[in-house]
C-alpha cells in the first residue's frame, strides 16, 4: 500500500498538483511537504480493540497521519471538535475531515483513540473552548513563519503549546477559584484527572510534588505508570515531578524514567533523558541499561534498544550485550547493532 502512495505522492509533485496535506500544506509549501513525506512511511491504524482500519493510516515517524487519502501533521491538531466532523489546529483553525467511507464508524474510533479529549482547565472544571485561546497560545510560542515551523520539532511547539495553553485557560478562572484549586489538586479525586488530561503549570507541579515527598497522595505509584496517561504531552508532567522531588526521593520511581524511552520519536523522551542523565547515579542507570536492553533484544524491539543506547551514549557508557545464555544461541551485540 505504501509503495502506491508514494508513487502517487510523486505524481502529485511532478505535475504540482494542490497538496495532500489540507490547510498546513498551503501555509508549509508544497516542497516542504512532499521533502517532509518523502522520509516517512504509513501503515494502517490498528485500535485499542485490535481492529485494522485502512483507511487511517499513521506514519513511522508519528508526525501525519492520513484518512482516506488526506495528510495531517500530527502534534498540530489540538484535537476533534465536538461534532467530530473537524479537526481544531492549534493554532486556532479547523479544517473538516473527509470520512466518506465504507466504514466511517471505524474512522471514527481510530481518529477518537488518536486525539482523546482533554477538556480541563486549572479550576478542574471544562469549559467551550473558543479558537481565540489556541490562536493566542499559538502565537506566544510560534511568532515565526509558517514555513520556518514545517521543519521544526512538532512535538517540542506542541509540548511548549500545551503548556502555553494552559497558562490561557488558567487566565479564565478567577484569582479565588486558582488559589482554591491548587489547595485542592493534591486530593485523590483530582490529582490523577490533572495529571494524566492537562499539561499541568509550574506552581501545581511543585505542589503535588512537595505532596508526594511528605507522603500526602495515598497511591503516588498510579501517578508514574505510564499507561494512565491520556497523551504523550501529559506524560512530562510525571517527568517534571520526579525532577521537582528530587534524588534520592525520586528513586523508586525511576522506572518510570526508563519507561519513557522505549519510544524515541515521543516528545517527552529528551525530558527524561535529562533527568536521568542529570540526577541520577551512574553505577544505577548502568545496572538499569544493562538489564532493560536484555528485555529489549529478547522482545526483538529495535526502537526500545535505541533509546537505551541513547542514554548510554548521554552517560558515557558502552552498550554490551553478553551471551548469557548459550544453549538459545544467542548472538553477542553491542551498543548500535541491536
Amino acid at each position: 500500500m505504501w509503495n502506491y502512495i508514494k508513487g502517487l505522492l510523486t505524481i502529485l509533485l511532478s505535475f504540482r498538483i494542490a497538496s495532500p496535506v489540507p490547510y498546513w500544506g498551503k501555509l508549509f509549501g508544497l516542497d516542504a511537504i512532499f521533502k517532509l513525506l518523502a522520509e516517512d512511511k504509513f501503515s494502517p491504524y490498528i485500535t485499542k480493540d485490535g481492529y485494522k482500519c485502512n483507511d487511517v493510516l499513521v506514519s513511522e515517524s508519528g508526525r501525519w497521519v492520513m484518512i482516506v487519502g488526506e495528510i495531517y501533521p500530527i502534534p498540530l491538531i489540538k484535537g476533534l471538535s465536538g461534532l467530530e466532523n473537524e479537526f481544531e489546529m492549534i493554532d486556532g483553525e479547523s479544517v473538516m475531515i473527509n470520512v466518506k467511507t465504507l466504514r466511517p464508524g471505524l474512522v471514527k474510533m481510530a481518529l477518537r483513540e488518536l486525539f482523546p479529549p482533554l477538556a480541563l482547565r486549572i479550576d478542574d472544571t471544562t469549559y467551550d473552548d473558543l479558537p481565540s485561546n489556541r490562536a493566542k497560545a499559538f502565537k506566544k510560542v510560534w511568532p515565526g513563519d509558517y514555513k520556518e515551523l514545517a521543519y521544526a520539532d512538532w512535538f517540542e511547539v506542541r509540548y511548549l503549546w500545551e503548556r502555553e495553553y494552559s497558562r490561557v485557560l488558567s487566565g479564565k478562572a478567577t484569582d479565588e477559584e486558582i488559589e482554591e484549586s491548587l489547595k485542592e489538586i493534591t486530593e485523590e479525586h483530582i490529582v490523577y484527572k490533572q495529571m494524566f488530561r492537562r499539561v499541568l503549570l509550574d506552581d501545581e507541579l511543585k505542589i503535588i510534588a512537595k505532596a508526594i515527598k511528605n507522603g500526602e497522595i495515598e497511591r503516588p505509584y498510579a501517578l508514574f505508570d505510564i499507561t494512565n496517561y491520556s497523551d504523550e504531552y501529559c506524560v512530562c508532567n510525571g517527568i517534571n515531578v520526579l525532577k521537582r522531588i528530587g534524588y534520592p526521593a525520586n528513586k523508586e520511581w525511576m522506572g518510570f524514567l526508563f519507561d519513557c524511552l522505549k519510544d524515541i520519536k515521543k516528545s517527552y523522551f529528551n525530558d527524561a533523558i535529562a533527568v536521568l542523565k542529570n540526577m541520577f547515579p551512574k553505577d544505577e542507570l548502568i545496572a538499569r541499561i544493562d538489564a532493560d536492553i536484555v528485555k529489549a533484544h529478547d522482545a526483538d524491539d529495535l526502537v526500545w534498544a535505541a533509546g537505551l543506547i541513547s542514554l548510554s551514549k548521554e552517560i558515557g557508557y558502552e552498550i554490551t550485550l553478553k551471551e548469557t545464555d548459550k544453549e538459545k544461541g544467542k548472538a553477542v551485540s553491542t551498543c548500535g547493532t541491536i
